[in-house]
């Protein structure tokens, strides 16, 4: 099982063909970076693999079908936007708790040291 992987991948606005045949896999533990030109389909990716778009073909995250198994495979996603949109006054914890509810990861932790650390271990799989 990978951590990610893309199958046949095609993404059209219209007549525009954003994504062609986009096939890869991501091992647990790589770092991967998108880089392109502007149109080059990084967000159209990105949009489909977080579920954003609609698109043809296979994206799994963590063996998770990301149309067919939608709850398990958000629960391994973590996307960092490009546009920053976070509140200043929460803390660190108070956000990853925040975010977690979005797809129901978060589960009653106290509010100590290792409650912290479980949430945040759950979340990026550690």
């Amino acid at each position: 099982m990978f951590a990610l992987e893309i199958n046949n991948v095609n993404k059209r606005y219209g007549k525009f063909i954003a994504l062609s045949d986009i096939n890869f896999k991501i091992d647990h533990g790589d770092f991967v970076g998108l880089l392109g030109v502007n149109g080059a389909g990084k967000t159209s990716l990105i949009s489909s693999i977080s579920g954003i778009n609609n698109f043809d073909g296979e994206i799994k995250i963590m063996g998770y079908d990301v149309i067919k198994q939608v709850v398990p495979a958000k629960k391994n996603l973590g996307v960092v936007p490009q546009e920053l949109a976070y509140d200043p006054f929460l803390t660190v914890y108070q956000t990853l708790k925040f975010q977690s509810r979005h797809f129901e990861c978060f589960r009653k932790q106290t509010e100590d040291s290792s409650g912290r650390q479980a949430l945040c271990q759950s979340r990026v799989n550690f």
